[in-house]
């Protein structure tokens, strides 16, 4: 799980809608973070049913991570 992780951080799309998203004022929020301090490491599929799909647990982490991000970056 960690080797994947390092994956999909590293991923060149990431690098690209950062930059897609500060030219156009869009904010960017990443729940990643949120996700790995929920799950006390690399999230698994106990949190989900593949590798993108969250479970209901997953879910709620991302959501608060969405709006939490929301609030720091003014958007609501």
């Amino acid at each position: 799980r960690e080797e994947y992780a390092l994956g999909v951080r590293r991923h060149p799309i990431l690098a690209i809608l950062r930059e897609v998203a500060a030219e156009r004022g869009v904010p960017v929020i990443d729940p990643w973070p949120a996700l790995v301090e929920a799950a006390g490491g690399v999230p698994g599929h106990d949190w989900f049913v593949d590798s993108v799909h969250p479970l209901p647990a997953a879910g709620r982490v991302i959501a608060r991570a969405i709006a939490e991000g929301l609030l720091e970056q003014d958007v609501v």
